[in-house]
């Protein structure tokens, strides 16, 4: 239950009727907003459609209100949404603030696609496909088997072999950037977290290495390059996040490449893997102003 107190200093009450707990709203409070799900329904559930239809709605609404609270949030739900998996925002406001990019096409027609592949394999290079989005599907019912789909990486011949299938949904195409190694920068307010991950380690992940191979790709504690931090304090205080999770490509001439960003970027390994405490800055963070 949500009790709008009303006034000139307005206060939400939350109240957990089942915990018999409750908690208090302020626009002084301090909230982690990390991947909410909304309420969905099981398969046995005989409700009608619609009616499964209206009660979710009523229930996104209602979280919506919550998250619109005047509230200190990590992060803000504007600034949350506007990148959540929006890898051309990202690349957009990172060139804006100074970081390197992959020059990028993003289409679903086999002609632009075409243009694109040619125009980015002039020198023989190889180019790397994309989704737009993080995609994955359950192909069973326990959760023991998930096709996911990953960066591919290509020649111009296979690329342009493939071409027709891109009228089907859209994709990125870009020239594919050789890596020495890679960084999962995580910033929480005004602390930074770099991650080198050795991808290049293990055949497994040398393309994307979101295909983990954890055991034989070592991740360290790095230092970012004065540039590059700079320039992600800059995107940090333009995109009004207070939270993110950034993956660069640091090259074989050790240019640090932006990949792209995601506003509620997982760290859980991270910190298990180095002992960076991100955890901590996110409490401390959470708790400021009320020791």
């Amino acid at each position: 239950m949500i009790d709008h107190s009303g006034g000139h200093q307005p206060c939400v009450r939350i109240i957990d009727v089942k915990a018999g707990s409750e908690y208090y709203i302020g626009s002084e409070t301090r909230i982690l907003r990390r991947r909410p799900a909304f309420p969905t329904f099981g398969s046995e559930s005989d409700l009608d459609p619609g009616v499964k239809s209206f009660i979710q709605a009523q229930y996104r609404n209602t979280l919506n209100m919550l998250f619109a609270s005047e509230a200190v949030w990590m992060n803000p739900v504007g600034a949350d949404r506007r990148f959540d998996q929006n890898k051309v925002l990202g690349s957009h406001l990172a060139s804006r603030v100074g970081m390197e990019c992959i020059p990028t096409v993003l289409t679903d027609s086999p002609a632009a696609f075409c243009e694109a592949v040619q125009r980015f394999t002039k020198h023989g290079d190889d180019i790397a496909v994309k989704p737009t989005g993080a995609w994955s599907a359950v192909i069973d019912n326990d959760y023991e088997s998930v096709l996911s789909l990953f960066t591919s990486r290509l020649d111009g011949s296979a690329a342009l072999g493939m071409a027709e299938a891109v009228s089907l949904a859209p994709v990125f195409v870009q020239p594919y950037v050789d890596k020495a190694y890679e960084l999962r920068v995580t910033v929480v307010a005004d602390e930074i977290f770099t991650c080198r991950i050795e991808s290049q380690a293990t055949e497994r992940t040398q393309t994307d290495w979101r295909r983990y191979d954890l055991p034989n790709t070592p991740h360290s504690p790095a230092v970012l390059d004065a540039s590059t931090t700079s320039a992600l304090r800059s995107f940090m205080e333009s995109s009004a996040l207070v939270y993110a999770a950034f993956d660069f490509i640091v090259t074989r001439d050790y240019r640090t490449i932006f990949v792209e960003v995601n506003p509620a970027g997982q760290f859980g390994w991270i910190e298990e893997l180095t002992g960076l405490k991100i955890s901590d800055a996110i409490v401390d963070w959470l708790t400021a102003g009320n020791a």
